[in-house]
């Protein structure tokens, strides 16, 4: 049966614990289990994304729900697959994503979020406090720096919605250690992708995985896309 929605005061219904369902619905398909506070983190992310978004553009979906199948659910597909203890990259952060739910659903991981724009990664600094989250840390510099700014010897590097597979894995390969990987969340065109990156890649790459999943009310077909790099 459908849970209904609690109006506000107003008649309106209160779009906030159908963000909770349904981020926590689509974390548990993916093999993830949020309890009551890691849920309550991600809403509060949430509302300062959305009381910042007017300035500085940090995504086009505002409905709570949306964000929470279409920007939440889908930044947790890596979380089982992460070492324990793993170092980890967010290239091209933006409102963070993957970065801050990763670093919400696993607090063992110490998580970079990484962006080329001083007021986003100000935004990252800012929700990370406000949080309470001590393994995340927000860096301004573009991905091409980030050998030079001291961010190589990751265990993993994360993506999402931000360049295809071949660029991403350039950019990656440096700041990776020998056996780490690349984490790419991809829709529909991740194969052709693929094939792109192995006519463009070069012998770094030891071997390429995909992962499918599906977000929560979504029919798409999701791709976890692993490109590890060569020991």
């Amino acid at each position: 049966m459908e849970k209904r929605k609690q109006p506000k005061p107003g008649g309106e219904p209160d779009p906030w614990p159908e963000f909770a369902r349904i981020a926590s619905e689509g974390a548990r398909a993916l093999g993830v289990f949020l309890g009551e506070e890691p849920i309550r983190l991600l809403a509060l992310h949430a509302r300062e994304l959305l009381i910042w978004n007017a300035r500085l553009n940090l995504t086009a979906v505002a409905d709570p729900q949306e964000m929470a199948a279409l920007h939440y659910a889908d930044s947790l597909a890596p979380a089982p697959w992460l070492r324990h203890g793993a170092a980890v990259l967010d290239l091209g952060a933006g409102g963070g994503f993957p970065g801050v739910p990763l670093a919400v659903a696993r607090p063992d991981i110490s998580m970079t979020l990484l962006d080329s724009a001083r007021k986003k990664t100000s935004f990252l600094a800012h929700t990370a406090a406000l949080m309470g989250l001590k393994n995340v840390r927000a860096v301004q510099a573009r991905a091409e720096e980030a050998v030079l700014k001291g961010l190589g010897g990751q265990d993993a590097v994360v993506s999402r919605a931000v360049a295809d597979l071949a660029l991403l894995w350039r950019l990656a390969e440096p700041l990776l250690v020998p056996g780490g990987a690349l984490w790419a969340m991809k829709g529909p065109r991740a194969r052709e992708e693929a094939e792109e990156l192995a006519r463009a890649s070069g012998p770094g790459i030891a071997r390429v995985e995909f992962l499918p999943y599906a977000l929560p009310e979504r029919e798409e077909t999701r791709f976890l896309v692993v490109v590890e790099k060569a020991g």
